[in-house]
């Protein structure tokens, strides 16, 4: 028994012997080949970057041999097939023509009803290419196997209206032709876009990331030349919200520093009863938030500047720095601040000192008052009371 179990296991072990590793058998697939994609608006140095890379491969201890096919000219086969005119290719690259050739590839992915037209022809390119540099006849569903020699195919597409885009994907073991599949999917999505062009924003809503938040930093004040400004926190709407109510003991420590330094806090408030066709409104803050006698209101719309006299109160002051607080972030905090930086005045908005009734509302504010017009970034300062320092 034990002479057949041995022979047995001797014939296993021969066949085990025999068998490649997976590393063997990628290395046997290796194709050798290098396939890379810039693409990017017109004049964002698309052929500056091939060129670099094809200078790149061509420096290896092996060179490589770099092809470059264009988008362009799959494009243009493409339309001359179809009777549709398009630019001269020996026309200047201009913002139009770019344009001109972007539409004709959508519609080449329209009318084929394939998102990966340009892609695919890409990939026929690129078959073309290999057979000829291997010597092998090109047949319709016959592979074009690579000869082992180091081959690099360069793509290049201007895309209007995109962030300039590089994907580079080595293709070391894999075929040229399975590793294109990556960017026949790119251009998948590029002509569901194109599709899509007639969507408008409210389509996409529910695809919006949301951006990352910006930067928050410490500030110092001096007293005599900044001003603590709280507009539109009254005790009705601001107790019915729970933001509100979560920020006004921050604001609230924030008036007692401020009162501490004897600096000067001003008040904002809605239109008295009969300025702009209001019959009545409120006129008193929540309590936390109370008024001392010489303190100064300001009676207006969103934006307190106005119609009132905010800013000839802070020219006459000296004012420099304004501290901007309170309900309605997206309204009175914001119009008035930003009117503020327009100014030349600093705006100083502390994060935990505004508010909403839809937290959507702040975080938008705050994210528009570095993202805005350059007068407002330059202008502003996105703090915590926490991190303000008087002066």
């Amino acid at each position: 028994m034990s002479e057949p179990a041995t022979a047995a296991n001797s014939n296993k072990v021969a066949n085990q012997a025999r068998k490649p590793d997976a590393k063997s058998e990628l290395l046997a697939q290796a194709a050798h080949e290098f396939v890379f994609a810039v693409v990017g608006h017109i004049g964002s140095g698309t052929s500056n970057v091939a060129a670099a890379f094809a200078e790149l491969l061509g420096k290896q201890k092996i060179p490589f041999h770099t092809s470059v096919l264009k988008a362009r000219d799959v494009i243009q086969a493409w339309a001359d097939g179809s009777d549709k005119a398009h630019p001269e290719t020996t026309a200047p690259q201009t913002i139009n023509t770019a344009t001109d050739w972007q539409n004709l590839g959508d519609a080449m992915r329209l009318e084929t009803k394939d998102n990966a037209a340009v892609a695919k022809s890409l990939i026929g390119k690129i078959r073309q290419t290999r057979a000829a540099a291997v010597n092998q006849p090109l047949q319709d569903g016959e592979p074009v196997e690579p000869d082992g020699k180091p081959r690099a195919y360069k793509r290049s597409l201007y895309q209007i209206g995109r962030s300039a885009l590089f994907a580079a994907s080595s293709a070391f073991g894999f075929s040229a032709l399975s590793l294109m599949s990556g960017f026949a999917q790119a251009e998948a999505n590029s002509g569901a876009l194109a599709q899509e062009g007639n969507q408008n924003i409210m389509d996409q809503w529910n695809s919006i990331s949301t951006p990352p938040p910006p930067a928050i930093v410490p500030v110092t004040v001096e007293n005599e030349r900044t001003a603590l400004l709280i507009l539109d926190v009254y005790p009705e709407g601001c107790r019915a919200s729970p933001y509100c109510m979560r920020m006004v003991p921050h604001v609230q420590r924030l008036l007692s520093d401020a009162r501490a330094h004897n600096m000067l806090v001003i008040h904002g408030g809605g239109p008295l009863p009969g300025q702009y066709g209001f019959n009545n409104g409120p006129t008193v803050p929540i309590e936390q938030l109370n008024v001392l006698p010489g303190e100064p209101w300001v009676h207006s719309l969103a934006n307190k500047f106005v119609n009132s006299d905010l800013e000839k109160l802070l020219a006459r002051r000296g004012i420099t720095d304004l501290i901007v607080t309170g309900n309605m972030s997206q309204g009175a905090v914001y119009l008035t601040a930003t009117h503020a930086a327009n100014l030349g005045l600093r705006a100083i908005i502390p994060v935990d000192g505004i508010t909403a009734a839809e937290p959507f509302a702040t975080l938008a504010t705050i994210w528009f008052f570095k993202h805005g017009p350059g007068i407002i970034v330059k202008n502003s300062e996105l703090t915590r009371t926490d991190l303000i320092t008087i002066h």
